[in-house]
């Protein structure tokens, strides 16, 4: 049902091996599909390291994308109640 909505307001036809990927990273049923197995295997593609926050804490990146986004948010949320406002 998901990959049809994506499918349907993104207007794609040939990128299935990435939902194939998706279903299959995520447990929702295995893929027999050459392109989604190979992603699989592939370690780029694989989970991030459970310490991969607190080093980036460290750098202050992650600190950083944390304001931008909370900024980004609250941005996002007036703009909306904005254009509410004017109907």
């Amino acid at each position: 049902m998901m990959k049809k909505l994506f499918t349907k307001i993104l207007n794609l036809e040939s990128d299935e091996h990435i939902f194939k990927f998706l279903k299959a990273k995520f447990g929702f049923g295995a893929t027999r599909d050459f392109d989604a197995n190979l992603y699989l295997c592939e370690e780029a593609f694989g989970l991030l390291p459970l310490n991969t926050f607190s080093r980036l804490s460290d750098t202050l990146l992650f600190c950083i994308y944390i304001f931008v986004l909370f900024l980004m948010t609250v941005a996002a949320v007036i703009v909306a109640f904005r254009n509410l406002r004017h109907m």
